[in-house]
């Protein structure tokens, strides 16, 4: 079975890879709840609604709504209405040849805007955007190879067992969750 193949499946029969961090919304898109990352005192564990375009050559991955939760200090200094991001993961693939499984690469891109909230307008801006882009480049290459690691077993496993496919292809339609 084709790596291309694979790659196209309805967005619905990846949550097998973490069904525990990734829930099946609808039309193509799912929810990621990212391990809460701790900036400075600040737990945040951002919960991305996610929406996945699959082309003949690719898969694009785009973050929409996103809600911050974590320690109580988000709610309270209200967070999820002061920053904005913008997540874009493009996954390209080349099949194997002569029997080979083939590659998946992932190129991902992401920009966080926030203003600057008590304690932290006390920090120099460069200090405080160095510190978090840290953090969050990190958690994201954390995060990416796990994914794809995950993504390739999946393949493996889809194709060589008839009845994973099956079980996979029997999958109903998700139901709408909030976010």
């Amino acid at each position: 079975m084709s790596l291309s193949t694979y790659m196209q499946l309805p967005v619905e029969q990846y949550f097998v890879l973490d069904a525990d961090s990734i829930k099946p919304i609808a039309d193509e898109r799912f929810s990621l709840q990212v391990p809460q990352i701790t900036l400075f005192d600040l737990g945040v564990a951002p919960l991305v609604e996610v929406k996945v375009t699959t082309r003949e050559n690719g898969v694009e991955l785009v973050a929409g709504q996103c809600k911050l939760n974590g320690s109580p200090r988000v709610e309270r200094l209200d967070l999820d209405t002061r920053f904005c991001m913008s997540w874009v993961t493009d996954l390209k693939w080349e099949a194997g040849g002569a029997g080979g499984m083939g590659s998946i690469y992932a190129d991902a891109r992401l920009d966080v805007w926030c203003e600057q909230v008590p304690p932290f307008n006390l920090m120099p801006r460069p200090v405080l955007e160095g510190t978090c882009n840290t953090v969050l480049s990190a958690t994201s290459s954390l995060l990416l190879p796990v994914f794809l690691r995950r993504l390739a077993a999946d393949y493996q496993k889809w194709a060589t067992d008839a009845n994973y496919r099956q079980s996979r292809a029997a999958r109903s339609r998700p139901l709408e969750l909030p976010m």
